[in-house]
């Protein structure tokens, strides 16, 4: 894993910047008080997702491209990963290449979002590339990669979905491009950084998150900083920065 870690770090190139305000307990009060009743995404947002909808664009910041690299230091051939919230260009699009050994990616959607994402595969992908609604509907007894690809943030009751995820043993579970902080606790902010629309954000407590990975039995093999010009109008900017962490399951 070491040799890869210079190279994980040289992806990231591209500034992630984005504008918070407030402070609030949970999901719900953070939501009440957005311009956004559909949290991050909504009908607007969705159709102009499908319209851009493509498995063969590739990101050139380090956010998606992680996985592959990841990837390598698997030794088994036909990997299985789940991407979550991967939305319109999914991390299926740097696993697509023959000479990455994938078996099934799936993208964990929305309702609204995931059949319609299903019906723009490519035939020829169709068979190495599923979105689902539901992580019940994960055909696979075992997975090998699990990627939050700067999603983790706007899920309202994420320790329940990790704990649910960890029951496939993957071997690596990944948090990218997401607000860790100093502060003791989790705290719920609005975002702002698609127009004037606020939506809720989680500023996760790295200290309990950490904790809480390594009671579930997931070391953080890796930790660092993403570039990025954030501000938040009450929390000083040395209290928390945008980050990716890896974990690895830990060998018993």
């Amino acid at each position: 894993m070491e040799k890869y870690i210079k190279k994980i770090k040289l992806l990231f190139n591209k500034k992630n910047n984005s504008i918070y305000s407030g402070l609030y307990n949970t999901w719900s009060e953070a939501e009440k008080n957005s311009s956004k009743k559909q949290g991050y995404a909504n009908k607007k947002y969705d159709n102009r997702s499908l319209k851009k909808f493509t498995v063969n664009e590739k990101y050139t910041s380090g956010r998606n491209m992680i996985v592959p690299i990841i990837s390598a230091t698997l030794k088994t051939d036909n990997f299985t990963i789940l991407d979550i919230g991967g939305g319109v260009n999914s991390v299926f699009s740097h696993l697509s290449s023959p000479k990455v050994p994938l078996g099934l990616c799936y993208v964990l959607e929305r309702d609204e979002v995931a059949s319609k994402f299903n019906n723009l595969v490519p035939s020829q992908h169709s068979n190495v590339l599923k979105y689902i609604s539901d992580v019940k509907s994960i055909s696979h007894n075992a997975l090998d990669i699990i990627y939050f690809g700067s999603s983790v943030q706007y899920i309202a009751n994420y320790k329940t979905l990790i704990q649910s995820l960890i029951e496939f043993n993957p071997k690596y579970i990944i948090f990218s491009e997401s607000i860790f902080t100093e502060i003791p606790n989790d705290i719920w902010v609005l975002q702002q950084n698609m127009g004037s629309d606020t939506f809720p954000n989680l500023f996760i407590s790295e200290k309990k998150f950490i904790y809480f990975m390594k009671k579930n039995g997931y070391t953080c093999d890796l930790n660092f900083c993403t570039p990025g010009d954030h501000s938040h109008d009450q929390i000083d900017r040395k209290q928390y920065e945008c980050k990716t962490l890896i974990f690895v399951k830990k060998i018993l």
